[in-house]
């Protein structure tokens, strides 16, 4: 009886001594990359006692982020809401954090360091394909993989999607490990090439057209997905009318496991892997641009000119570039960035030259509105081909031809690109470049 009264009261210091000292930080779990790659990443406070529910008012993050806040237990969640910046330092803070007996109330801190911006890109050789990696801020170019004939790849974790030629000028699509020695080529619906290629989740998709047409092809530009959970069979992704989805773009929404799709009747669809109900039209357009960093909005394109459209409701704005020397100049691949602010390419002749560039176009209301240049490609005629943004909204991923008078095709039997194919990664707040590669198809 001596012993349990003993341990009794020992047990009730302890507590007494936790109520009196305030909970303690005892670890915090993130994955940094994952963070500045998506939204929705979650950073868990883990503390040495149960604590009071808490609030995201109690909860400071510098540089800010939008977030959410849970607690159960001893661990506190909080959920980021937006993509947080690359190579930067996070001040976190949780205030007034106490024992839900009450006691002394703690202030816990800890920090989040994102890595700096890093991607894969494909750079084809005479003899040669190699993927290569490349980090903002390094001179380092790291080979990733090595084959002839490389036309396509999505990074995996650990392991690598590679569309490479079959020798009768189209596909096949092997899985590859990044550092071991297994592989695996996925069954194709028919003889035929890989028009495009990317993973949402655990799904890999991709589009295709046969090789044969008697007298028009069995698949033209369809869409299949392979689950990578089940037999990796390739599966035709239908709409509403059960025939298989013609697509000839798409947009992958960062942290949500769906993308949107644009198929080649001008539909705009959302579209989940992991859902067995067909993706239902909630707009048309000839052509589809980008998506904004808070996903709210997207670019398209019709034969009047650009505009910016709200996903939750289809509707457009008209987006008009101000006048350069007295006259409107040709815009294409919009790029909302918020409700006032789009980037698009600009292509301006003047004195019988020819010059694009990326121009922020703002909404002044009622009517009018300025363009500013942000940025344009080097080289003696250069031809912006297509650009994207990071999606925490730091950078530009840009690729262009820097002669087009002297361009060439690089050879491949399919995604053929210009020999001098180079990307720019620029800084979308100053439109600085801040690193050049000889090569496409960033992926990161």
């Amino acid at each position: 009886m001596a012993t349990l009264v003993a341990l009794v009261v020992a047990c009730g210091s302890l507590g007494a001594a936790s109520i009196l000292q305030g909970p303690k930080l005892e670890g915090a779990q993130i994955d940094s990359a994952a963070a500045a790659a998506a939204p929705g990443q979650q950073l868990r406070l883990v503390v040495n006692q149960a604590v009071a529910p808490i609030t995201a008012s109690e909860v400071k993050i510098v540089p800010a982020v939008p977030i959410a806040v849970q607690s159960q237990g001893s661990v506190i969640a909080i959920t980021l809401r937006g993509a947080l910046d690359y190579n930067t330092a996070y001040r976190v803070s949780v205030a007034g954090v106490t024992s839900p007996r009450g006691g002394a109330r703690a202030t816990l801190r800890t920090e989040i360091h994102t890595p700096q911006f890093g991607f894969d890109y494909l750079v084809r050789g005479p003899t040669a394909d190699r993927i290569l990696h490349a980090t903002v801020g390094s001179a380092k170019r790291t080979v990733v993989y090595e084959s002839p004939g490389i036309q396509d790849f999505v990074p995996l974790d650990g392991a690598m999607v590679v569309v490479r030629g079959d020798g009768h000028h189209g596909s096949q699509i092997d899985i590859l490990e990044v550092h071991g020695t297994h592989s695996e080529t996925l069954t194709l619906p028919d003889a035929g090439a890989v028009n495009a290629i990317t993973v949402v989740g655990t799904d890999i998709l991709y589009t295709f057209t046969s090789t044969e047409a008697d007298p028009v092809p069995k698949y033209y530009e369809n869409l299949f997905k392979v689950d990578l959970q089940a037999q990796h069979d390739s599966v035709p992704v239908k709409g509403l009318d059960g025939k298989p989805l013609t697509i000839d773009a798409w947009q992958p929404i960062p942290g949500t496991g769906s993308l949107i799709l644009h198929g080649l009747d001008t539909s705009l669809l959302r579209y989940d892997p992991s859902s067995t109900t067909p993706p239902v039209p909630f707009a048309y357009a000839a052509i589809m641009g980008g998506l904004s960093p808070d996903q709210k909005r997207i670019g398209t394109v019709d034969p009047i000119g650009p505009s910016s459209l709200l996903i939750s409701s289809g509707t457009s704005t008209r987006l008009t570039p101000a006048p350069i020397d007295g006259e409107v100049p040709y815009a294409d691949l919009p790029l909302p960035l918020d409700a006032s602010r789009t980037l698009m390419r600009l292509a301006i002749v003047h004195a019988g030259t020819f010059t694009q560039r990326i121009v922020v176009n703002t909404a002044v209301p009622p009517t009018s509105n300025t363009t500013k240049k942000l940025y344009q490609p080097s080289g003696s005629a250069p031809e912006i081909e297509n650009y994207r943004m990071t999606s925490n909204g730091r950078y530009l991923v840009v690729e262009f031809e820097p002669n087009l008078l002297d361009a060439r095709p690089d050879g491949s039997d399919v995604n053929r690109r210009p020999a001098g194919i180079t990307t720019d990664v620029v800084d979308a707040r100053t439109g600085r470049v801040e690193l050049e590669v000889a090569g496409f198809d960033a992926r990161w």
